[in-house]
């Protein structure tokens, strides 16, 4: 079955359900292209995220239904999915995952420096002076430290506060499948 979310519409995902398709786009007035697009690789705002970081189908309707319940528009919602704690663990997982390809001698505890440092010289930058860099290094000893420190300085830094509560059920849905890494 494919659902096509603008309309609330289910149609079997079959050769047949083609003509369904056509049948319901000249009914709505709404391009084959634009259901099927819909259907296949979701709404505006998933498409606005790198493909590395889209959620998966059964979030992203998950996310689009509580998007459509509070109005929230589709650039806003690929910030909120983007700036999201699961989403930066996606992140720094991706990072040490390259890195750890790219230097295989290097030890875990040069991997996450090197990570920790990739991540402060990227925006949103955050300032540590050395003595709180070593302090930081010394106390970070698996990934879930790295990510804990990380999203620590991400929540000092953060420029508006989620009043309404809506940044912790976006990362209550992503995080459905927690982020490992292993070291």
């Amino acid at each position: 079955m494919v659902q096509f979310l603008q309309t609330g519409t289910t149609v079997p995902a079959d050769p047949g359900a083609l003509w369904g398709v056509l049948l319901l786009s000249a009914l709505l007035g709404v391009p084959v292209i634009v259901l099927l697009r819909e259907a296949l690789v979701g709404p505006r705002w998933v498409r606005l995220l790198p493909r590395r970081l889209r959620p998966r189908r059964r979030e992203w309707v998950e996310l689009e239904r509580l998007r459509d319940l509070f109005r929230v528009p589709h650039q806003l919602m690929a910030l909120a999915v983007m700036g999201s704690p699961t989403t930066t663990r996606k992140v720094l997982k991706h990072c040490l995952e390259q890195l750890r390809a790219q230097h295989p001698e290097a030890s875990n505890h040069e991997l996450l420096a090197s990570v920790l440092m990739s991540r402060l010289a990227t925006p949103p930058a955050t300032r540590l002076s050395p003595g709180e860099l070593q302090s930081a290094m010394l106390s970070i000893h698996s990934f879930e430290g790295l990510c804990d420190f990380i999203l620590g300085l991400d929540e000092e830094s953060r420029a508006l506060p989620d009043a309404l509560g809506l940044g912790m059920w976006i990362d209550e849905i992503l995080a459905q499948e927690p982020v490992h890494c292993d070291l």
